[in-house]
């Protein structure tokens, strides 16, 4: 019995240690806005350059895209970029022409709209458009696509079931670049290098087709399709990164139709091999940990081996006549 317990304590201690009973982050709810109607699309960045992160945002209701200025310390006060942006759907901020301030780029599914509007570097903006005949803009972002040191601005429409790119000549002229025309109802899209192979493939999602798929750039601009999911209904949101910190990209997104945040993993075997992984709502009495166990079972046998190594230490103790 004496050398029962003392492995038993271990484990107990192990347990403990583990990441599975470390605090979860807290988070603690801070209102920006909540007058802004139909609010579509947010993105955080320093906007005005004073080092502290500001908010902007796309308002389907108001026809809308707007940032709120943080102060420092998380007090907003709203800015108006333009209030003629007809069922704004998609907002990003990058600096899309060099000039060392941060402009906006935004989808406009009313006007079938991409445009983007140049900061002065006082925060005064003003709209360029893009292309006024993508039908149904759902989602817009910038990156540069072609390695030619500019960013170049990427699109989804639900209208056309097209995914596209504009091309930046360096004085923001943009020549559009079709991608996909027959996507069904495209609703999102963003560009990484998800190989890496040194150049910007684009990951997309369509509502319609219920489809997560990626587009893999030949280093000449010429992409080609590699379906990942298309069983993914309703699928309206898509992004990536290495979600699980082995070393290659991962590919997420998010379906209404199914009330699920997806991941796909990449195995790192190539082009095809990429494996669903999902994410699913568990009972709020028993969340879920890493180990895929629930805290309560955890600590359920945390206690039980706590209380055998009572029992063993008791019973050693015993024989020693100290118990």
């Amino acid at each position: 019995m004496k050398k029962l317990w003392v492995p038993l304590m271990i484990i107990a201690g192990l347990l403990l240690a583990s990441p599975a009973f470390a605090d979860p982050p807290l988070f603690t709810w801070i209102l920006v806005a909540d007058q802004f109607s139909e609010a579509k699309s947010v993105y955080a960045i320093d906007l005005d350059g004073d080092t502290d992160v500001d908010v902007l945002g796309a308002s389907a209701g108001n026809n809308e895209i707007a940032w709120w200025e943080n102060d420092g310390s998380q007090n907003f006060t709203k800015h108006s970029v333009d209030s003629n942006c007809k069922q704004a759907q998609s907002v990003y901020a990058i600096d899309l022409d060099g000039d060392g301030d941060i402009d906006i780029v935004g989808a406009c599914p009313g006007d079938n709209e991409i445009a983007w509007w140049e900061s002065d570097g006082g925060q005064n903006f003003t709209k360029h458009s893009v292309d006024s005949s993508f039908k149904k803009a759902q989602s817009v972002y910038a990156m540069d696509m072609d390695g030619d040191g500019d960013i170049d601005i990427l699109g989804a429409s639900e209208g056309d079931n097209e995914i596209a790119w504009w091309e930046n000549d360096g004085n923001q002229n943009f020549t559009k670049h079709t991608i996909a025309s027959d996507f069904q109802k495209a609703q999102s899209v963003y560009a990484i290098d998800l190989e890496p192979d040194g150049d910007m493939d684009i990951v997309a999602a369509a509502k319609q087709d219920n489809e997560i798929a990626w587009w893999e750039n030949d280093g000449g601009r010429q992409f080609s399709k590699h379906s990942v999911d298309t069983g993914f209904s309703d699928a309206q949101a898509v992004y990536s990164a290495d979600v699980n910190g082995d070393g290659d990209l991962d590919i997420l997104a998010a379906s209404p139709g199914r009330n699920e945040i997806a991941l796909w993993e990449n195995s790192g075997g190539g082009t095809t091999a990429i494996e669903l992984v999902y994410f699913s709502a568990r009972p709020t009495a028993a969340p879920s940990t890493p180990g895929g166990l629930t805290l309560e079972w955890q600590w359920s046998v945390v206690v039980g081996l706590c209380v055998l190594s009572s029992v063993a230490l008791c019973a050693a103790l015993r024989r020693s006549r100290v118990c």
